[in-house]
């Protein structure tokens, strides 16, 4: 990740995390901490990590909106499922957004699997524009001062938490495979017996059936 900031400097804060939120996989939390460390180190600004990172978001939940906005809900009834916006997913921020209004603005960057989706639905449903910019650029600042300032914090202990990661991370691969091999191999397991156990009572009751013939 040192390698990205050397050679893109800060742009990669505020294009990263631009485009985020306009749905490019991208690994935003880790980077606005990685940016804290190196302004601890002295390497980046501290200031201006969190202009820019809170830039790039705010910035890229507005067009958002926009696009919402533009194409409204029938697009993402048809294509939603092309752009991770499935019906388990719009269902997933109607049932927030019913329960927290317009705060899930705020508190949706703290929410994975949430927050990509929430300036989209700002503009289906045509939220007041003055509204969604005051939660969501305040929720987006508040959400970079987080993590940067966690970096920045952490900056001393960064070599001692890397080495801790390098070393379990080979150990934590394996044993998520483990269990995920295990659950798919019961699911499978459970499926092919009840297939069975179908085929069993469907034996008895032919021969009935041939009996009365």
């Amino acid at each position: 990740m040192e390698n990205w900031f050397e050679e893109y400097g800060y742009l990669i804060l505020f294009v990263g995390l631009f485009l985020e939120f306009v749905f490019l996989p991208f690994p935003g939390e880790l980077v606005m901490g990685y940016s804290g460390v190196m302004s601890y180190r002295g390497d980046l600004n501290y200031f201006v990590c969190i202009l820019l990172a809170g830039l790039g978001t705010s910035m890229g939940m507005t067009i958002t909106y926009f696009i919402g906005r533009a194409v409204g809900y029938p697009f993402f009834e048809k294509y939603g499922a092309k752009f991770f916006m499935g019906p388990k997913q719009r269902k997933k921020v109607q049932k927030w957004f019913n329960r927290y209004g317009n705060k899930l603005l705020f508190i949706s960057y703290f929410l994975p699997g949430i927050r990509h989706f929430t300036g989209y639905f700002g503009g289906i449903m045509s939220l007041e524009f003055r509204s969604f910019i005051i939660y969501v650029w305040s929720g987006a600042f508040t959400w970079v001062v987080t993590y940067v300032s966690l970096g920045y914090l952490i900056g001393p202990k960064w070599e001692r938490i890397s080495e801790l990661i390098t070393r379990y991370a080979l150990i934590l691969t394996w044993t998520g495979g483990l269990i995920a091999a295990i659950y798919l191999g019961v699911k499978i397991w459970k499926a092919r017996a009840a297939q069975r156990a179908g085929q069993q009572e469907e034996t008895p009751q032919r021969s009935l059936d041939q009996g009365q013939d």
